[in-house]
């Protein structure tokens, strides 16, 4: 038990890390790659992004890996903020860390 309670902020603070680089690194690749994936579409083979409302068409490759990052983010940015909250309430209560 004393071992779980020592990794956990560990696993807390690696998994916070891990969210908030993912979620900036999809902000920067979805301007780069001028849209995202998820709000886009595909038609007869043409794969395109969508930036507030206006279509860009990219290559089948470009636009998977863009709905992976997207798909990506919807599970780290929620880790990280289970894992911020789990932080911030060991700090608020006086708990040890």
């Amino acid at each position: 038990m004393k071992r779980l309670t020592t990794l956990l902020p560990v696993l807390a603070v690696l998994i916070a890390a891990i969210g908030f680089i993912n979620f900036f690194a999809f902000f920067v690749t979805s301007t780069r790659a001028g849209g995202s994936a998820l709000s886009g579409y595909v038609a007869n083979d043409h794969y395109f992004l969508n930036e507030k409302g206006t279509y860009i068409e990219v290559s089948q490759a470009l636009w998977e890996r863009q709905r992976l990052h997207e798909q990506s983010i919807l599970i780290t940015h929620p880790l990280a903020m289970l894992a911020m909250a789990y932080l911030v309430r060991g700090f608020a209560t006086g708990q040890k860390i």
